[in-house]
């Protein structure tokens, strides 16, 4: 969290306790109150979110390319709890699609930057000794997300 709003006094509400002063944020938004709000914080906070949602997006590719490499990889039928992760990860992804459109423009860079480590934890997953996978991402973003 924050830094000490003055050195050596008493700690702000935000660096004493964000959850009571997200409440006290909201409530002074609501009352159109400028004056008593924590402009440098909320903006922080604000960028924070955004970049949690990112994180998310970036985070359920890897997990979702993991999944389809290990799938492609096993012989004969996967295992359930695959197709199931896979599922999953498709669903939230929409969900956060659905909630955050704008982040569509960043799944081609998602899976570009996440491919590596989804091949790394591929293969640690299945015990290969030898990387099996492309260099690069062998999906689309229409075959990653189910749409085809």
């Amino acid at each position: 969290m924050g830094a000490l709003k003055n050195p050596g006094m008493e700690q702000s509400l935000y660096d004493r306790d964000l959850y009571e002063w997200s409440l006290h944020m909201a409530d002074m938004l609501r009352k159109r109150n400028a004056a008593a709000l924590d402009w440098e914080h909320l903006a922080e906070e604000i960028e924070g979110l955004a970049g949690r949602d990112r994180r998310e997006m970036f985070s359920r590719i890897e997990v979702l390319i993991t999944h389809l490499l290990k799938s492609q990889a096993k012989s004969g039928r996967p295992p359930l709890s695959w197709a199931n992760t896979i599922s999953e990860q498709r669903s939230e992804l929409e969900i956060l699609f659905d909630q955050n459109p704008s982040l569509r423009r960043f799944i081609r860079e998602a899976m570009d930057k996440r491919y590596p480590r989804a091949t790394k934890r591929a293969v640690q997953q299945m015990r290969m000794t030898q990387n099996p996978f492309p260099a690069e991402c062998p999906f689309t973003p229409k075959q990653l997300l189910g749409d085809d």
